[in-house]
């Protein structure tokens, strides 16, 4: 059986707005970006490395701290409402990669994952009976959306419409609701030729890879960073 190629995709979009610069902010003397590098390089695990970034300030801190390639991610699709699809698909035809090949989403705010968290989610993937077009990494719900309810015209209305035995998830114990998950930003895996058939990230078929604490640990906040400081300390 042929080897598949293993391809790291660090995206590393610069305009972040809640924490500016947040992919190259210093964390205790290093990058951020560059936890995600040094993993992946220590890992020996990907033929390729390649990191997406529309500024050539986080470039240049890229090729100083590693040898990963660099996808220069054009202005168009690095805007705030720019999917994920977008910069992947102009990615694997700007580098030619074989629709074979795995794609290993790994972005620089989850950069507490373990390699192992990372090859076991390959292992998981590679060797199920069953043939899925990507993985996704996802933890617990903190609350439950069965619990959750919106307003429509005034009127206060429950987010979903499910029932167990009559009675709306909204008046049942949350201990025998259904699990919900919620995706975390730590790793993501997708043929390419899912993203080439499909213009999907996921495809039709997820395999669910489910986290907990540090491989699911995911910077959207200061007080994240303050966090990440502390525990690296």
């Amino acid at each position: 059986m042929r080897e598949v190629e293993k391809i790291a995709l660090i995206p590393a979009r610069s305009g972040s707005k809640r924490v500016k610069d947040k992919n190259i902010i210093d964390v205790c003397g290093k990058p951020l970006i560059q936890y995600t590098l040094d993993l992946v390089k220590e890992m020996r695990f990907f033929d390729r490395i390649i990191v997406s970034t529309d500024s050539d300030k986080y470039a240049k801190i890229v090729m100083e701290v590693s040898d990963a390639e660099i996808h220069t991610r054009p202005c168009e699709l690095s805007l705030d409402h720019s999917a994920d699809i977008e910069w992947i698909h102009h990615l694997i035809g700007t580098f030619s990669i074989d629709p074979n090949a795995a794609l290993f989403i790994l972005r620089p705010t989850s950069p507490l994952r373990s390699g192992e968290f990372v090859t076991g989610a390959w292992d998981k993937f590679i060797n199920s009976r069953k043939a899925y077009d990507s993985l996704r990494a996802v933890k617990l719900a903190d609350q439950h959306p069965g619990k959750m309810w919106t307003e429509i015209n005034g009127d206060l209305m429950p987010l979903f419409p499910f029932s167990i035995n009559d009675v709306p998830w909204h008046s049942n114990q949350t201990a025998i609701l259904p699990k919900v998950y919620a995706q975390t930003a730590s790793l993501e895996i997708v043929w390419a030729k899912t993203i080439l058939e499909t213009r999907s990230l996921s495809g039709s078929r997820i395999l669910p890879y489910v986290c907990s604490g540090q491989d699911a640990f995911d910077i959207n906040t200061a007080e994240d960073i303050d966090y990440l400081r502390a525990v690296l300390q």
